[in-house]
């Protein structure tokens, strides 16, 4: 599943997804607006393109998906990561997007994705080609360490960590 919003690099994704993919492998895109029609993207082999989706469906998609590919080039949060680990994707993503220095571990045996370069459609090759070569015990571990910092978000942690800093 790959982000198509704003900053998203989507043409990019497309042709470095089609680089990197193996013959089990596809890329779903949803969404609508400028980043997607300024890309030209035609749903092709491997190539699944699909417009706005009602939120039930985003989950569903990021529940039948192992990866989520978030090429931005800034993204101060990227709630769509967060979104992603509690459905056990691994996610793929630059060092544009804040939630990456949260949800995102790059350290095997627990990594659960990878943060390649913002300015760098090599290095998101690369990222792509990393995780698509993960073994199975690879993505089991990849699931659970997104599950897990993806737990540690939330309204409920964010309340008690705000009252922490106010004193509350």
């Amino acid at each position: 599943v790959e982000r198509v919003v704003g900053e998203g690099r989507v043409a990019e994704g497309v042709v470095t997804a089609g680089d990197a993919r193996g013959a089990a492998w596809s890329l779903e895109l949803m969404g609508q607006g400028p980043a997607l029609s300024a890309a030209d993207v035609a749903s092709g082999e491997g190539v699944v393109v699909r417009p706005f989706a009602q939120v039930a469906d985003v989950a569903a998609a990021m529940r039948r998906s192992r990866v989520l590919v978030l090429p931005s080039y800034e993204d101060h949060w990227g709630v769509v990561v967060h979104e992603a680990c509690l459905s056990g994707c691994a996610i793929v993503t630059t060092d544009g997007v804040a939630a990456a220095q949260d949800l995102v571990n790059p350290h095997p045996p627990a990594a659960n994705g990878v943060v390649t370069d913002r300015d760098s459609i090599a290095d998101l090759a690369r990222g792509l080609r990393e995780v698509m070569a993960w073994s199975d015990a690879q993505w089991e571990a990849a699931e659970a360490e997104s599950l897990r910092r993806a737990r540690a978000f939330g309204p409920a942690v964010y309340s008690a960590a705000v009252g922490r800093a106010v004193g509350g």
